[in-house]
C-alpha cells in the first residue's frame, strides 16, 4: 500500500502530523508512506523512520503548470490513499489529478474532490482535526500512547555536535527540554490568559520531567 500525507502546515502545526504518521505506520502489511510538505515543515519528517520519502512543495501557492507537474510525479508513485492535513481546493485537485482513488480530508471548501470527508468546526485547532483523521484507523488509534508519538531518530555525530554548539550558544546544558511557543494566534483567540499559561507550563514540566524553553518571534 502506498500512502500519501499531503501538506502538513508550517513547523509548529506540522508536529501534529507525527502521531498520525505513527498511526498510519501501524497498519498491517507492507506500505510506503510519502509526505508532501512545504519547505518549513519538510525537515521535520526527513529522518522519521516510518517515512519512505518526503516530497518538497515549492514556497507559495501552486500554479496550474506546477500542479500538473506534481500530479504526474504522484501518479508515478501509484498512491492508494491520500490524507489531506489541510483541506484546500488546490491540494484536493492535485490528489484528484494524480488519480489517487481514496482522498481523505475535511469538509470545508465549496468544491469537494474528496472521497471521504470529516466535518470539523471552522475554528477547530489543527490538533482536533488530526484526531479526526486518526480515527480513520480505529484499531491503530486505540493502541497509541504518548511514547509512540516521538519517533526514534538516528543522528550523525555532526548533527549532535551542531546541537551541542547551539545549546552552548544559548547557555543551555544538554538535558531533556520541551519547547513552548505561547505567542501564537491560537492562544490569543482561545482566551487563555498569560497567568494561567505560566502556571500550566511548570506543571507539565514536572509531569514529564523536562525543562521548559520558551520560543517566539522578536516581537
Amino acid at each position: 500500500m502506498n500512502i500519501l500525507i499531503i501538506r502538513p502546515l508550517p513547523l509548529g502545526n506540522a508536529t501534529y502530523a507525527l502521531p498520525f504518521i505513527d498511526a498510519v505506520s501501524q497498519i498491517p502489511g507492507p506500505k510506503n508512506i510519502f509526505i508532501l510538505a512545504c519547505p518549513l515543515s519538510a525537515v521535520l519528517f526527513e529522518k522519521h523512520p516510518a517515512v519512505t520519502k518526503v516530497l518538497h512543495l515549492p514556497a507559495g501557492k501552486l500554479g496550474f503548470k506546477q500542479t500538473l507537474t506534481y500530479a504526474k510525479l504522484l501518479r508515478s508513485l501509484n498512491i492508494d490513499v491520500a490524507f489531506l492535513m489541510k483541506t484546500g481546493g488546490t491540494m484536493e485537485r492535485l490528489a484528484l489529478l494524480a488519480g489517487i482513488p481514496h482522498r481523505v480530508g475535511f469538509q470545508k471548501t465549496f468544491f469537494q474532490a474528496l472521497t471521504h470527508r470529516f466535518k470539523v468546526d471552522d475554528n477547530a485547532h489543527i490538533s482536533e482535526q488530526t484526531i479526526q483523521l486518526l480515527r480513520y484507523f480505529p484499531h491503530s488509534f486505540s493502541k497509541l500512547t504518548a511514547k509512540d508519538w516521538r519517533p526514534t531518530l538516528k543522528l550523525s555525530q555532526e548533527e549532535i555536535d551542531e546541537t551541542l554548539n547551539l545549546l552552548e550558544g544559548q547557555s543551555m546544558a544538554p538535558q531533556k527540554y520541551f519547547t513552548v511557543h505561547p505567542m501564537g494566534s491560537t492562544i490569543a483567540s482561545s482566551g487563555l490568559n498569560h497567568p494561567l499559561f505560566i502556571k500550566l507550563v511548570p506543571y507539565i514540566a514536572k509531569q514529564i520531567n523536562c525543562t521548559p524553553v520558551f520560543i517566539g518571534a522578536p516581537s
